[in-house]
């Protein structure tokens, strides 16, 4: 009750909602939400926890042989998808962060999962593109490019199919062109035959 009470809160737009609000909207008492949650920081990091595990399964690695046009257009409405669906409670769990990052390990320890997830997804996604630059800037560019950041910076001004449109077309253009296989050898030409051969 006390979860969804936070969620719900989250979700009219209360990004830093009082004890007294959550126990409210639960219909418990502040005494209880400190006893089970540690304080509100404790309510946020497990709604966090529980939105992921609910909604991670959105977020699957596309093949990374298959058309890079492609690829970026599923990658980006997978991501659109994913952060639509935890985007209040990811702008709830920032506004406490923001105050105090140290606050409470368990919602920095959810944030952490968060990041790490799309992080294997691009990777896993754009495998050949990256080739061996997995651990390099550009994974950092386009983690930035397609991640929670560029996302709620785009979704202040633009809705989420315009955000997505903008995010594919910032990925297709920082992305390296698919190294192509080498072309064959032509074939060698043929001898010419001797006027005198077969006499």
């Amino acid at each position: 009750m006390v979860v969804e009470a936070f969620t719900d809160l989250a979700a009219s737009g209360i990004l830093r909602p009082t004890a007294r609000q959550i126990a409210h909207r639960a219909g418990v008492s502040v005494r209880l939400l400190f006893h089970h949650f540690q304080g509100i920081d404790g309510v946020a990091s497990t709604a966090l926890l529980a939105a992921l595990a609910t909604h991670e399964g959105v977020l699957v690695a596309v093949p990374c042989r298959g058309d890079r046009i492609v690829r970026v257009a599923s990658l980006c409405r997978q991501r659109r998808d994913y952060f639509e669906a935890l985007l209040p409670l990811h702008r709830a769990a920032a506004a406490r962060q923001s105050s105090d990052p140290s606050l409470n390990p368990a919602l920095t320890s959810a944030l952490s999962a968060d990041r790490l997830v799309l992080r294997q997804q691009l990777v896993a996604t754009f495998r050949t593109e990256l080739g061996h630059s997995s651990n390099s800037g550009l994974l950092d560019v386009i983690d930035h490019a397609t991640g929670w950041q560029n996302w709620l910076s785009l979704r202040h001004d633009y809705s989420a199919p315009a955000a997505e449109r903008i995010m594919a077309a910032t990925a297709l253009h920082l992305l390296p062109p698919s190294p192509s296989p080498p072309s064959p050898s032509p074939p060698s030409p043929l001898p010419a035959s001797s006027p005198h051969a077969g006499d």
